[in-house]
């Protein structure tokens, strides 16, 4: 007999997805954007983010860089390592409930990667 309880799947609650470019992101978190009034006589709006939802957050990383392998030396002659940028334009997504789950877990079939070693993570 085993004393490890069974406690069922692990639900996923941190998604790191990564797209193309920008211009996809907003195309696949288009349900999670909303128009802007941007000046005083409502003939301008724009389209913004909605980075705080019913149960989510949504954290834009963007272009990440990672160390190349080589170090360059500054004006000043302090070694730093030389970084360059990883392809594709990166969103980081916590859900605290449930309301929009079925959209994230959809978005994390087709976008969805799992870093080794997380460069942005959730308090």
């Amino acid at each position: 007999m085993s004393d490890e309880v069974d406690t069922g799947p692990v639900i996923k609650n941190a998604f790191y997805l990564k797209f193309a470019d920008e211009a996809e992101m907003q195309t696949q978190l288009a349900a999670f954007y909303h128009d802007v009034v941007i000046d005083e006589d409502a003939n301008t709006t724009e389209s913004q983010l909605n980075r705080h939802g019913d149960g989510y957050a949504i954290r834009v990383i963007g272009t990440m860089y990672a160390p190349t392998g080589n170090t360059l030396t500054d004006d000043e002659g302090f070694d730093y390592p030389e970084k360059a940028a990883v392809a594709g334009w990166h969103v980081n997504v916590k859900l605290t409930n449930d309301t929009h789950r079925t959209a994230f877990e959809t978005l994390d079939t087709n976008y969805g990667v799992t870093p080794a070693t997380p460069k942005h993570g959730w308090l």
